[in-house]
């Protein structure tokens, strides 16, 4: 909330903390529906006129046009003009830390449609930033910008960019002291050794790894899910045919 708190002119700071802790638990559930009615409730109350909470109006709104109506373009419109509230494009000071989560936001629609090499090149612009911030206010936006950057590394053919941007996240969460994605960048290594085929021994390795962490944050789901990849791999393990 740093982006809010330090504008003291803004009314009611509870009041916009408490609407802005209810947008991001709906984004983190991705309950999109919800995100649209909070929004609804709250953006023509006068705090929400301001540019620097506009700029979380217009942003959210992008997600809803996409993951509610599937409207592509004018999602992407809502977080451009979102960015263009802080920044104008010629501008060449380092992004916000809010700023990068748009960022985050526009390469994540991008590969949601499978224009990965837009999608790379918008995590690239905050993950080249994100190596000259610190340190972050808010260390998950780390890990999630390395995270979703390591899925579109494998999607481009890129498995071993994508090993080393996991491996850099789990020494992140170990030193911030986080748990935030921990089981995804695990999963996510053991992932790329199974699309390699020659390394089912450390696909299933990493994969029983992230199990455990899994295990620890009650994450059944996701127990589930790989438990039974193993399952299948371990019957059917997809090695390369020999040449004779």
């Amino acid at each position: 909330m740093e982006h809010f708190f330090r504008f003291s002119k803004i009314p009611k700071p509870d009041y916009v903390h408490h609407f802005y802790q209810l947008l991001r638990k709906a984004v983190r559930e991705h309950d999109y529906k919800e995100v649209e009615n909070l929004i609804k409730k709250e953006e023509h109350h006068p705090v929400f006129k301001q540019s620097e909470l506009k700029q979380v109006i217009l942003w959210h709104k992008g997600m809803v046009s996409y993951y509610v109506y599937q409207n592509f373009q004018n999602a992407v419109d809502f977080l451009n003009q979102s960015l263009a509230i802080s920044r104008s494009s010629n501008e060449n000071r380092s992004f916000s830390e809010r700023e990068l989560e748009i960022l985050n936001s526009l390469a994540a629609l991008h590969a949601e449609i499978e224009m990965f090499e837009k999608a790379d090149k918008y995590y690239m612009d905050a993950w080249n930033v994100l190596k000259r911030k610190w340190p972050l206010k808010d260390p998950t936006i780390y890990i999630r910008i390395i995270y979703n950057l390591s899925k579109v590394k494998t999607r481009l053919g890129e498995k071993e960019n994508s090993i080393k941007m996991c491996k850099m996240g789990i020494n992140y969460c170990k030193e911030t002291n986080l748990m935030y994605l921990l089981g995804e960048l695990t999963y996510h290594i053991g992932y790329n050794y199974e699309v390699q085929t020659e390394e089912m021994e450390k696909c299933i390795e990493y994969y029983q790894k992230a199990i455990a962490i899994f295990e620890v944050q009650e994450n059944e789901k996701a127990i589930e899910f790989i438990a039974e990849k193993i399952k299948k791999l371990s019957i059917n393990p997809p090695f390369p045919t020999p040449k004779i």
